[in-house]
Parts: C-alpha cells; sequence; structure tokens
C-alpha cells in the first residue's frame, strides 16, 4: 500500500487497506509506505503526526500487530546505497 503524503488527519490510503482487510480470507501481512509517523515504530525522537495517531488506532481496533521492530526506524535520510529506503511499517493478523 502507498499512502501519499498528506497534512490530513486520516490516512488517504485507508479505504483501500479497510477493503482488503475485509476481504481477507486467511493470514494476511499489509506491507506499505504509509507516509505515517508514531513513535511505536519510528524510534526515539520521532515526531508522531496525525495520520500515525489514525494509523495506530486502526492497528488496534482490527486486532492487528505491528510487525516492524518498536523503535527502530523506517526510514534514514542519509542511508547508504546499499539499504532499502521508504517509510516501510508491516502489521499482520493471524487468526487462531
Amino acid at each position: 500500500v502507498y499512502n501519499p503524503i498528506a497534512n490530513s488527519v486520516r490516512l488517504p490510503a485507508w479505504p483501500d487497506i479497510a477493503r482488503a482487510i475485509a476481504e481477507a480470507k486467511e493470514n494476511y501481512i499489509l506491507l506499505g509506505d504509509m507516509n505515517a509517523k508514531n513513535v511505536r515504530w519510528g524510534g526515539v525522537g520521532t515526531a508522531t503526526d496525525r495520520q500515525g495517531i489514525h494509523l495506530w488506532e486502526k492497528v488496534e481496533t482490527h486486532e492487528l500487530y505491528m510487525m516492524t521492530a518498536k523503535g527502530k526506524p523506517t526510514w534514514e535520510r542519509d542511508r547508504p546505497a546499499n539499504r532499502p529506503s521508504g517509510r516501510r511499517i508491516y502489521v499482520g493478523r493471524e487468526d487462531e
């Protein structure tokens, strides 16, 4: 999922994400460049923005779990050429 950078309270891509969650028949992993900042996945010193709050609320509402390591940066400005870029957040759900 790509969520465009926006100055809004909600993730512009959320309707597509919600539809995919509703249609999922089994376990799933949601991968995305969410452009949403939250200290829960962004590391020490990360500012939490409104879209980051919205995404975290939806993670909790849909009983998803964050697969991105807590506090580990998901993006680095001055990364070496051989490292992946992007603000990637991974969430998933496993039915018991």
